[in-house]
């Protein structure tokens, strides 16, 4: 990797100034103070960030696609407000619901709101949440998953799949809010992406494989355990 901050043309005091030494803190820490060799460091998370964000995007587009079809599938077009799904949500769940049709109501009433505007509004959170242990015998996981949402992969069970997916969703926060995640054990989220994406679509895995610069990143000659 080229280093950027070595250079003498750079003012890297306003650089740290506009990052901010706190953000930078924990990168200062691990190169003992070293500003040019921390801002390498946080430069290098960034590109991680970036690469990742590209797979994280369609892990989670994919995932809420899926899983709306489920719900549509058990509980109708308009799985939102059927009441057997409320009643059994989790607390955190319906109040996630309810606010995005609450923010929905107030943005577009008069117009009806639909199925769709509301899946693209809930959280990650809420769809990795359907894994929980919570739903396993309401939604019928041992055998709904397989026939209606991880079709390519019989062998994901809903633990598996709440586990990959809760650590992918703890990666999107992180890089959402910019924060280090060096210290992460990327390469095996990185397969449990995989894993997670070619269970609902071999073409959007394929696709993501074979334009995804994680890999390469993540070779760099460049001491990138962050504590």
């Amino acid at each position: 990797m080229q280093e950027y901050f070595c250079k003498g043309d750079l003012d890297v005091t306003a650089i740290v100034r506009s990052a901010s030494r706190p953000r930078l803190n924990k990168y200062l820490q691990k190169t003992g103070g070293d500003i040019p060799k921390a801002l390498q460091v946080y430069h290098w998370n960034s590109m991680l960030s970036q690469s990742l964000y590209f797979s994280l995007q369609h892990w989670e587009i994919a995932l809420r696609n899926r899983l709306n079809e489920f719900l549509i599938f058990k509980y109708g077009p308009t799985w939102p407000f059927n009441a057997n799904l409320r009643r059994n949500l989790a607390g955190q769940d319906r109040q996630r619901l309810d606010k995005v049709v609450m923010r929905l109501t107030d943005k577009l009433a008069p117009a009806v709101i639909t199925t769709d505007q509301i899946v693209a509004g809930l959280s990650a959170g809420f769809w990795v949440s359907q894994f929980s242990s919570r739903y396993k015998a309401q939604y019928n996981w041992t055998s709904n998953l397989k026939f209606r949402v991880f079709l390519n992969d019989a062998k994901i069970t809903s633990e598996m799949a709440h586990q990959h997916c809760s650590n992918l969703l703890n990666l999107r926060n992180r890089v959402a809010h910019h924060e280090p995640i060096l210290h992460l054990p990327l390469g095996h989220i990185r397969d449990s992406l995989r894993t997670i994406l070619a269970g609902i679509c071999a073409a959007t895995n394929q696709y993501v494989d074979d334009v995804c610069t994680f890999k390469s990143l993540w070779n760099e000659e460049i001491d990138h355990q962050v504590q």
